[in-house]
C-alpha cells in the first residue's frame, strides 16, 4: 500500500513557499513544482475534514469491538483538529515536523494460505496524525497519479487491488470461454447451412441445365 515518507519544501526558481513541493512515495518521487494546486487542495480544508472522516469511519472500534476512544475524542472536536492536520503539513513541508514510526502488530489472517490462516507482522501508522495525512495527500493525487498507471493497480483505492484484478481475469476468463464457444457453434451451424445450400443448388443448377 502506497505510503506517505516525506513532505518537503524547495524554493528554487523563485517559487512560493510549498510551491516546490516533493512528496515522496512508495516506488518514485512525483514533483509537484508545475502543480501549485495539488497543493493547495491537500491543505483545503474540505479535503482535510474528508480525510479524517474517512480514516474515523474505518477505525471507530478497536478489535474487541470496543469504541475507539482517540475517534471519538477526534469526532467532538473535529474543527480543532482540521487546523492541527493543516499545522502539521505545513510543519512536514517545511522539516519541522516528522511522521511517526508504524505500530508492530501482530494479527491472526484466516484467509491466508487457502484458508488455513497464518500470524501477519503488520506495520500500523498512527491513527493521528499519520494516517489522516496519508489520506489528505492521497485524495487529491489519485486522480494524477492515476492516469498512466494500470486500471487495477493502487490498493490504497477503493475498488482497486489485486482483489479485483482476480475477479477481473476470471471473469474475463469466463466471457473468452463463452464466446469461443458461441463462436463453434455458429461454425457448425454454418457449415450445415452451407451444406445444405450447396446440395440445393447444385440440384438446382443440374435441372436448370436439362433440355
Amino acid at each position: 500500500r502506497t505510503q506517505l515518507s516525506t513532505l518537503r519544501a524547495g524554493s528554487r526558481l523563485g517559487t512560493p513557499r510549498g510551491a516546490g513541493t516533493v512528496v515522496r512515495l512508495q516506488g518514485g518521487t512525483i514533483s509537484l513544482m508545475k502543480r501549485v494546486r495539488v497543493y493547495q487542495q491537500i491543505r483545503s480544508e474540505e479535503n482535510l475534514r474528508l480525510a479524517i472522516q474517512e480514516v474515523c469511519a474505518s477505525h471507530r472500534r478497536n478489535g474487541d469491538h470496543s469504541l475507539n476512544k482517540k475517534v471519538l475524542e477526534i469526532e467532538a472536536n473535529l474543527d480543532d483538529y482540521v487546523k492541527k492536520l493543516d499545522k502539521f503539513i505545513q510543519d512536514l513541508v517545511s522539516g519541522d515536523a516528522h511522521m511517526n514510526k508504524p505500530i508492530k502488530r501482530r494479527r491472526w489472517d484466516r484467509n491466508a494460505d487457502n484458508g488455513k490462516g497464518k500470524w501477519r507482522d503488520i506495520n500500523e501508522p498512527l491513527l493521528w496524525p499519520d494516517q489522516c495525512v496519508h489520506h489528505a495527500v492521497l485524495q487529491p493525487m489519485i486522480p494524477h497519479i492515476m492516469r498512466s498507471m494500470d486500471r487495477y493497480c493502487i490498493a490504497s483505492v477503493p475498488g482497486r487491488g489485486r482483489h479485483f484484478m482476480q475477479k477481473h481475469l476470471v471473469l474475463s476468463i469466463h466471457v473468452q470461454r463463452n464466446i469461443w464457444n458461441l463462436t463453434r457453434r455458429c461454425q457448425n451451424i454454418l457449415k450445415s447451412c452451407y451444406g445444405y445450400l450447396n446440395n440445393r443448388l447444385a440440384g438446382f443448377l443440374w435441372r436448370c441445365s436439362k433440355p
